[in-house]
């Protein structure tokens, strides 16, 4: 008896497999793209539905627009003119079993500035105050792992390509910035704290990541069993230097998220009509603490340059996390100057999140906190003012999952974080000014 309820399930599981794959296609190859001067390189192996069972609207002329709700459970389309838009309320009648996908041209996000994909399935359709150029298409989100029933799918960048030629050269690799075009240093000062006592700007505070990034995701019977992603060669360029004017005996202690132009990056692709997108955002936090003994007026801080060389995480169900943990070659610059003798403290970071969402896949995140000791001492019987300071970088990683693994693995491992490296505390340079 149990051995024919076992060949019963595994027979019914069996059946309920065919059943889902009925229809679908193999797919694979290779592409490269020149995008920004980069080279994007995707490679798939996949078996999901055929091409028709796509309602692929990047390629449809006829629409003006789209806007999205709150629950990703509609979305309003905006014809040409109400007979099209009549037309297609019928096509979407025979549509409720298919995939509707479009990319991030179409900016299909309601609550945050970040581009968002549109991969549903739909569930119907219907025009609101017939005739109209109007379509409400009620849809349910859908995810990667129930689109392909089995895929291997790779991506990375890395080389530098010319658009016309598309012939690969030296190695140019991505570059996200926080206050900085990620060539000329920062673009603005940033104020940090005025009143009528002390003035305090980030006069020179800029970073910026180059790197190159990889992902790659395995499926097998419509369940995820390896992720693999990371960025290799990474190397961190930034300044954080003070601009200060205090009267003498004053303290003030900061803590904010400083607002300035982020240069992001987005890539996008598709394999077949199914789209895929990563995209980086970097913000940034400064805290700090600020004391003057004596009238001030300086203008203080480090250059700083980082390698990291890579950070890979990997994910399958038996190993669960790994992670490959970087290296760090770390130096800094001091910048100092004054014109008159002072006595002061300082204590300042500049946090940056590197962020890169794989959009319906993951958010993986790098937060380093590089924290700067300065201490400001001078008098005219010495006849010089010197900056002595000390550094401690540390880096924490974050990755959470936006698709199911399987049940045995979600509770666990639906996060992973960890202290990635902490160089504990370092002497910069000292750097003397004579008065």
């Amino acid at each position: 008896m149990l051995a024919w309820t076992i060949g019963f399930a595994v027979a019914a599981s069996v059946a309920a497999t065919s059943s889902r794959t009925e229809g679908f296609t193999a797919l694979s190859g290779t592409s490269k793209s020149c995008v920004g001067g980069k080279i994007h390189s995707v490679e798939y192996s996949t078996f999901g539905p055929a091409a028709d069972a796509f309602v692929d609207l990047d390629t449809l002329d006829d629409i003006e627009s789209i806007r999205c709700d709150l629950d990703h459970t509609r979305l309003q389309l905006t014809f040409h003119s109400e007979v099209v838009a009549a037309e297609y309320l019928i096509k979407f009648h025979d549509w409720n079993s298919h995939f509707l996908v479009g990319g991030s041209k179409w900016n299909c996000t309601v609550k945050s500035d970040q581009p968002g994909l549109i991969v549903r399935r739909v569930v119907g359709a219907d025009m609101p105050g017939a005739p109209s150029k109007y379509l409400n298409v009620q849809a349910a989100e859908a995810r990667y792992d129930e689109i392909y029933s089995d895929a291997d799918i790779s991506f990375s960048t890395k080389g530098e390509c010319s658009p016309e030629s598309f012939e690969p050269a030296a190695d140019k690799r991505v570059c996200v910035g926080f206050n900085t075009d990620c060539v000329t240093g920062a673009t603005a000062s940033l104020p940090i704290f005025k009143n009528q006592y002390v003035d305090i700007e980030c006069s020179d505070c800029f970073i910026d990541f180059t790197l190159d990034v990889f992902f790659s995701i395995t499926i097998r019977d419509f369940t995820v069993q390896n992720i693999s992603l990371g960025f290799k060669d990474i190397a961190v360029n930034g300044s954080a230097v003070v601009t200060a004017t205090a009267q003498a005996n004053w303290n003030t202690g900061i803590d904010k998220i400083l607002q300035a132009i982020q240069t992001t990056y987005l890539i996008n692709f598709k394999i077949g009509s199914v789209p895929f997108m990563i995209f980086f955002e970097l913000p940034v936090e400064i805290k700090g603490s600020f004391t003057f003994a004596s009238q001030a007026q300086a203008q203080f801080g480090a250059a700083l340059n980082w390698g990291f060389g890579g950070c890979y995480l990997t994910w399958d169900p038996e190993n669960h996390w790994r992670d490959i943990t970087p290296t760090p070659t770390i130096a800094y610059t001091p910048q100092f100057t004054t014109s008159a003798s002072l006595n002061a403290e300082a204590t300042f970071a500049i946090i940056p999140t590197l962020r890169a969402h794989f959009d319906r896949l993951l958010t993986y995140s790098l937060t380093a906190t590089p924290t700067v000791d300065a201490t400001i001492t001078g008098s005219q019987a010495s006849k010089q003012v010197c900056l002595g300071a000390t550094y401690d970088v540390a880096l924490d990683g974050l990755c959470e999952l936006d698709i199911n693994i399987p049940w045995a693995n979600i509770a666990k491992d639906w996060q992973w974080s960890k202290k990635i490296f902490d160089s504990g505390s370092h002497p910069i340079a000292q750097k003397c000014i004579p008065l």
